[in-house]
């Protein structure tokens, strides 16, 4: 059995780290797209509103909480469905139901529309840092030939040329 070269190491790490991003790739897409019934829920960053806290192209990992609390930092829909990160300012209560005053830490003034309890979809608990870049670049055609097809054609080479050895 032949004995394995440093080119081989560096190969076979190569291998690995393709093989580990195309795992971390189809992952972070199931999970962002179905949820897959986890207990918390991931969404990519589109704005600079929350900076610095929470910067363009981070991801949070937002989990669903019974309370929320001045300070923190919530996910909701806004009244025309769309997806919105930022701090509660204000907490009141109105027809027995917890509603939140919001603002973006980097916007001058508060949200103009309050948010409900029900429309909270949960409370930041993780940021991750410009991964939401990754993932946007992945969806992309250079990004799917980068990160899918060279690294299934380095491995698909690399077994071949195993067999030759043997």
């Amino acid at each position: 059995m032949p004995k394995h070269s440093s080119r081989w190491q560096i190969d076979g790490r190569l291998i690995w780290l393709a093989a580990a991003l195309i795992a971390a790739y189809g992952l972070s897409l199931t999970i962002i797209h179905r949820g897959i019934g986890l207990p918390f829920q991931l969404y990519l960053v589109q704005s600079g509103s929350m900076a610095p806290a929470i910067m363009t192209g981070d991801i949070v990992v937002v989990k669903k909480s019974a309370v929320y609390h001045k300070g923190e930092t919530i996910t909701f829909y806004d009244q025309n469905h769309r997806v919105i990160t930022h701090r509660i300012i204000k907490q009141f209560d109105q027809n027995q139901r917890s509603n939140f005053v919001t603002k973006g830490d980097a916007n001058e003034t508060s949200d103009r529309q309050t948010v409900s309890q029900p429309k909270v979809i949960g409370k930041v608990v993780l940021i991750l840092p410009k991964l939401g870049f990754l993932v946007a670049f992945a969806k992309t055609r250079y990004g799917a030939l980068l990160l899918i097809i060279v690294p299934a054609v380095i491995i698909i080479y690399d077994e071949f040329r195993l067999m030759e050895l043997e």
